[in-house]
């Protein structure tokens, strides 16, 4: 998934070939074995996408409708 490209989520959450059933499993497992990890990272990514997702609608329409 593009949004967690180059995060460390990438590594628990991105499958590269969906249709490996081998390494869908072992993301599976690694995401079991790893879930508070990436409950917490998750939290840190959204803060920031928030604040950059914001920040780009600004941008969009200007900040002058505010």
């Amino acid at each position: 998934n593009y949004l967690y490209k180059n995060t460390e989520l990438e590594k628990y959450l991105v499958v590269n070939n969906e249709t490996d059933i081998e390494e869908v499993s072992e993301k599976i497992k690694l995401c079991i074995e790893n879930k508070d990890k990436i409950l917490s990272l998750y939290k840190e990514w959204k803060k920031k996408n928030d604040l950059l997702t914001k920040k780009q609608i600004k941008e969009f329409i200007g900040d002058s409708h505010e």
